[in-house]
């Protein structure tokens, strides 16, 4: 998740660990690692496909975790020396798993058993961004940051706490009704899909979209709290596999396939292959694609499509109209989808 609620995740359970023993100290540490793992964004990597499929790799792996827990907490002894060990280590241990954890619940990917696995852990099941996840915890750390004496730290921290874990809970119990509900409506469209994954729009968890694939095709659906109804409007996409069908070197498109676990489409700009990650956006809109290829046009002389190095490719995202769809989908359920030149079906 985003940088502040991993901030305070890890004050809450420093603060929680140390028993509320020197408040503003705690924070601090914990608010410090909290952060730490994230700070991989900073190591440079060939290309932009690489800088996304690797981040929250080593960083965010519980087995790396397990290994530098001791060595931080063994630094964290010349901070304060009256901080027994094992508590250190426990506390250290605690924030970096605690990161890595909230982070396997969102849909971007977290290896959190690298060097081992093949995928990367998606939970779906809360926007990277959730006010309503991020608030307990900051108003609380705030206030025990002003009040660092008050006999009140440890429960309100505690009850802030458990409160955003049962909004996580929340979550998890949505996604799996949400994707039941999902795989009823595709049964009665007569689609049968290989895979769906059902994810919260942006920051909120009221309106979920769920993305289907079959072999050919994707489907993109929408369910809200605010507008229920059992059954799901499904609208159907090509995936735009026939751009890359003669591609011969597939090395990036495997890697991007495997980690965003096959949920990707294909389409054209100008003479650009572009793949897509269906599970961050909504169609046409997404905030990860790259170049993959560059095809047959009549502006050059290729007879099939040759591959580039995977860059981000600039999007123009109609970000205001976007939201504002978003918006209005929370109370309307039979709101038509944003535009999509790739819809097989009106």
């Amino acid at each position: 998740m985003d940088s502040i609620s991993q901030a305070m995740l890890g004050s809450a359970v420093a603060l929680i660990a140390t028993r509320g023993r020197k408040p503003k100290q705690a924070i601090l540490v914990g608010a410090t690692l909290g952060t730490l793992p994230d700070l991989d964004v900073l190591v440079p990597f060939d290309n932009d496909l690489d800088s996304m499929t690797r981040h929250r790799s080593w960083s965010h792996s519980w087995l790396v975790h397990m290994v530098v827990a001791p060595m931080i907490a063994w630094g964290l002894g010349y901070v304060d020396r009256s901080w027994k060990w094992m508590n250190r280590l426990l506390t250290v241990l605690c924030i970096l798993i605690s990161h890595s954890a909230l982070d396997a619940l969102t849909i971007y990917g977290t290896w959190l058993f690298w060097p081992f696995g093949v995928q990367p852990v998606m939970g779906g099941s809360i926007f990277i961004i959730d006010p309503l996840y991020t608030l307990p915890l900051l108003l609380s750390v705030i206030w025990i940051w002003r009040f660092p004496e008050s006999t009140k730290r440890i429960p309100l921290i505690a009850v802030a706490t458990i409160a955003t874990t049962a909004y996580l809970g929340w979550g998890l119990s949505s996604k799996r009704h949400i994707e039941e509900l999902a795989q009823q409506s595709l049964q009665r469209q007569g689609i049968f899909a290989e895979n769906l994954v059902a994810t919260p729009t942006p920051f909120n968890s009221i309106l979920w979209r769920i993305v289907a694939i079959d072999q050919n095709r994707f489907h993109e659906g929408f369910y809200s709290y605010a507008a229920p109804n059992s059954k799901i409007a499904f609208q159907s996409y090509d995936r735009g596999l026939d751009l890359i069908k003669d591609v011969t070197d597939h090395a990036s498109l495997e890697q991007f396939a495997s980690f965003n676990h096959g949920f990707h489409a294909y389409t054209r700009a100008g003479d650009r292959i572009l793949g897509q990650d269906l599970r961050m956006g909504t169609e046409p809109f997404y905030f990860f694609q790259f170049e993959f290829a560059r095809a047959p046009s009549e502006e050059n002389d290729l007879d099939k499509p040759v591959m580039l190095e995977p860059n981000s490719a600039t999007m123009k995202i109609e970000i205001l109209d976007l939201f504002s769809w978003i918006g209005k989908r929370l109370f309307t359920e039979d709101l038509l989808p944003l535009t999509s030149d790739r819809r097989i079906n009106p």
